[in-house]
């Protein structure tokens, strides 16, 4: 077994030493194929069911008066800030104010916070639009975990490796130059990981406001009438610019006609 061990160490230790100026790039094509086969043979991992990899996505529309709209989503907000951040954090925030007020909340809520978070929501007004997407983040989980898995295989095997060189000043430089690369994608691939178990363990919730289209018989004349100044004046500017360039068009049609007439009389 230690002859094994030695055997694998010297091996490694003459292709350092036979390499030109390009032996870190010898290292990373190892990595790649020994990878692969570590991605291949690795186990899925069995921490949670293949059901507890949903991570769910919340959608609701909820329509209203426009000057409604501003008090409705500081109570959204409000609620939620109120909130540990185990609890519910608010991830995205936007109001628009004016005659079709907007506004849209995203928030990232724990599972058994969803059901009371929209039913607030839909207090607020008339329910337009509702909505659940779901996405099965499994394959992204496994992977992940093969990777940081390959990753730190490799990272021992460089440090194994990096102590048998301790007296060859150019192998010892160009293998800290490689576990600095592979501990940059480590810690790149872990974060990675955290970010896919936080989106499994929290659902998202996305709260749209919008002002109603529809509010009486005489609303939509009432907001002609009070833009009634605005519209005719663009009506004016508008025409005024089609005449100015109808104007040139008019020239060389007269031009045109007059020549024509000219040779009308030559020709008789």
């Amino acid at each position: 077994m230690m002859m094994g061990k030695l055997g694998i160490v010297l091996t490694m230790l003459v292709t350092l030493a036979s390499c030109s100026a390009d032996t870190s790039k010898v290292v990373q094509e190892d990595f790649v194929a020994s990878g692969a086969r570590m991605m291949a043979s690795a186990p899925a991992p069995q921490a949670k069911e293949q059901s507890q990899y949903l991570a769910y996505e919340h959608s609701l529309t909820v329509s209203m008066a426009a000057a409604s709209v501003p008090a409705a989503y500081e109570q959204l907000a409000a609620a939620c800030r109120e909130q540990p951040q185990a609890l519910c954090t608010l991830l995205t925030a936007n109001l628009h104010t004016g005659e079709f007020s907007s506004a849209h909340l995203r928030m990232r809520v724990a599972p058994d916070r969803v059901a009371d978070t929209l039913a607030s929501a839909r207090t607020l007004g008339e329910v337009t639009h509702q909505n659940t997407q779901v996405d099965d983040l499994q394959s992204a989980v496994v992977d992940n975990d093969k990777r940081i898995e390959m990753l730190l295989r490799y990272r021992d095997k460089l440090e194994q490796l990096e102590q048998t060189s301790a007296e060859e000043v150019e192998s010892l430089i160009r293998i800290a130059s490689e576990l600095s690369r592979v501990q940059s994608d480590l810690e790149y691939a872990q974060g990675e990981k955290a970010r896919l178990l936080q989106r499994i363990d929290f659902q998202v919730v996305n709260i749209h406001l919008q002002t109603q289209t529809y509010t009486g018989f005489w609303a939509p004349i009432g907001h002609a009438l009070g833009d009634f100044g605005e519209h005719l004046s663009e009506g004016i500017a508008n025409t005024l610019i089609v005449v100015a360039y109808a104007i040139p068009g008019v020239i060389v049609l007269l031009v045109l006609l007059l020549l024509a007439r000219v040779l009308w009389r030559k020709l008789r």
